[in-house]
């Protein structure tokens, strides 16, 4: 014996026989187990749980072994529960949910405004017992029709839902931002006076964000320096200008009345003109 332990210890007997007889010796083993190490069980009298745990183990295995697994019933996909209508703010997240019966399980594709829609950083597509869309930062152009297809090889079935997408009240985006657009610009003609009174057409190109800028500024204009700026008629037809800064006085200017730069300017380029005919 190489290892010895408690349980090991008792009495211990050896018999040899043959045809003329039988003897035999007896020993006594006594081994101490090492001290910390307990061998008897810790539940106290009275209590069985141990037993009922062993029972129960065996009789799961035993059920296991004679139990088969049936075979499911194959159909064809149905929506149980259909996804919802949403109406949220611009920037705000968007989830649909969709639960679908079926087997084999189907495969479940979502489409945004005619678009397949899959896992990303637009959109997060994820399964636990329910289907999920979820759009974490929508836009205005994620505004519209939201579509779910459910197809199995027994067959298919189709859901849909709208997407309102509210936009944000302090977006200037049309105006800041350069976003594409239709329209990418063009060429136009506008005039343009030289110092000497000459007037000539000259081509001007104007982007996208040179219209936005203009409207963005006429209605900027016509609603919002109301509020800060009064305007006053003299007889005299000078405006008076009040604002927040302080006041400034306005004169039109005739247009028919030349300066005396401009009868100046007039004088010398005839002198030039005059000395290159000479």
């Amino acid at each position: 014996m190489n290892w010895v332990f408690g349980e090991d210890s008792g009495e211990y007997l050896c018999r040899a026989t043959n045809l003329w007889g039988m003897d035999e010796t007896r020993a006594t083993l006594k081994a101490t187990g090492r001290p910390g190490v307990i061998y008897e069980s810790q539940i106290p009298k009275g209590m069985h749980s141990l037993e009922k745990i062993r029972e129960l183990e065996a009789a799961m295995l035993r059920s296991r072994e004679t139990t088969c697994e049936e075979e499911k019933q194959r159909c064809k996909p149905e929506v149980l529960k259909k996804p919802e209508s949403l109406m949220v703010q611009e920037g705000d997240w968007a989830r649909f949910s969709i639960r679908v019966s079926g087997h084999p399980r189907p495969r479940v594709m979502w489409i945004v405004n005619g678009n397949t829609a899959m896992s990303g950083n637009r959109f997060k597509i994820w399964y636990d017992g329910m289907y999920h869309l979820d759009i974490p930062k929508t836009r205005q152009y994620d505004n519209g029709k939201v579509e779910v297809i459910c197809r199995n090889s027994l067959g298919e079935t189709y859901a849909t839902c709208e997407l309102k997408v509210n936009p944000r009240q302090d977006d200037y985006r049309a105006v800041l931002k350069n976003s594409p657009k239709q329209f990418g610009g063009g060429w136009s003609m506008r005039p343009a006076v030289l110092a000497g009174g000459l007037g000539l057409m000259r081509g001007v190109f104007i982007a996208w964000y040179d219209t936005d800028l203009k409207s963005y500024q006429k209605e900027r204009n016509e609603t919002e320096l109301d509020r800060v700026f009064e305007e006053k008629i003299d007889t005299d037809y000078s405006i008076l200008h009040e604002s927040k800064f302080g006041e400034y006085m306005a004169k039109p200017m005739d247009k028919g009345e030349e300066l005396e730069w401009q009868k100046v300017a007039k004088r010398r380029n005839a002198s030039e003109k005059i000395k290159e005919v000479g």
